[in-house]
């Protein structure tokens, strides 16, 4: 959290300032402002900060055919300078045709990142369906939309002459 005096004049009745909250992970906190004068005068700004879950990082679109799967897999580095423990995992509410190996270990910061394998195994056809993947650690998340649909059907060709 920091902030930012919006004016360099302090003169009151107010007194403005900016807000940045750039949070890497959902979160729900209180904080306070405390606003000191020099010459005695304490005020105290409570607020409630909220970070809701994010806009997916990326896509993943994985094709297979009934009853087959396919998979896809990815790399994935820690942000922070050390290694960190981490959970991988698909949203309750994403279709069960979803998979992801690991779901849990240490997310490594160098050496190209922990490997990580999305699996897309549909049962029945229909509509393309859509799953949330979370990869979490203490600090960050990472969230991706991923899409599973069939193969687009190609008939064959005859090359005799009718």
């Amino acid at each position: 959290l920091q902030l930012i005096p919006a004016t360099n004049d302090l003169t009151p009745p107010s007194l403005s300032v900016d807000v940045s909250w750039e949070p890497l992970r959902p979160i729900r906190a209180a904080a306070a402002i405390i606003v000191s004068k020099q010459m005695g005068g304490r005020w105290r700004y409570d607020m409630n900060l909220d970070a809701g879950d994010a806009e997916p990082d990326d896509v993943i679109e994985i094709a297979a055919e009934m009853k087959k799967s396919s998979a896809i897999s990815f790399r994935l580095p820690n942000m922070g300078r050390d290694a960190a423990p981490f959970t991988a995992f698909f949203t309750p509410e994403s279709p069960l045709v979803f998979n992801v190996q690991p779901t849990q270990g240490v997310l490594a910061s160098s050496s190209g990142g922990t490997l990580f394998t999305v699996t897309y195994a549909p049962t029945e056809y229909g509509k393309a369906l859509r799953g949330k993947l979370i990869i979490l650690t203490d600090d960050m998340q990472w969230v991706y939309e991923v899409r599973g649909s069939h193969p687009i059907y190609r008939p064959p060709e005859s090359s005799a002459p009718v």
